[in-house]
């Protein structure tokens, strides 16, 4: 993570991705436990969806209120943070789909519409709408 590489776009959506694993699980990609050919996403993905609430930040699960739609937003956002970190630059969705899906989770869950789908959801999104962006910068903006 972070060493060797070249500067690009995918490069730059899986660091997303690692960002977004790190908050909600509360580990780093430099912490010790992650030796060998061991790293947080693999961690992630060894228990995810399963066991997620196994790894992730407790403080996070105590204020989710064991609410099933705060669950259901939190697996969509660790799958995000998976997707996005995928190990072949290949299979890493652009940022603006990035954005579409944290953008649809948000709807979701602020609306409370039908979130038992949403996990399914943003994986579709995120990978059938894999378009490579030439540009970092986007001339529309997300709120969040």
């Amino acid at each position: 993570y972070g060493v060797g590489g070249s500067v690009s776009a995918k490069g730059d959506v899986y660091s997303y991705g690692i960002l977004i694993l790190e908050m909600v699980i509360r580990k780093r990609p430099s912490d010790d436990m992650f030796v060998g050919d061991m790293n947080l996403p693999k961690w992630v993905r060894s228990a995810f969806p399963e066991r997620i609430t196994d790894i992730v930040d407790s403080r996070l699960l105590r204020d989710v209120n064991h609410g099933m739609e705060e669950k259901i937003c939190l697996v969509s956002l660790i799958n995000v943070g998976l997707i996005c970190s995928s190990e072949s630059p290949r299979e890493r969705p652009s940022m603006r789909d990035v954005a579409r899906a944290l953008e649809s989770m948000r709807a979701s869950f602020t609306n409370r519409a039908d979130a038992s789908n949403l996990t399914a959801t943003i994986s579709d999104l995120l990978r059938n709408n894999n378009s490579d962006m030439t540009s970092t910068s986007d001339s529309q903006s997300y709120s969040f």
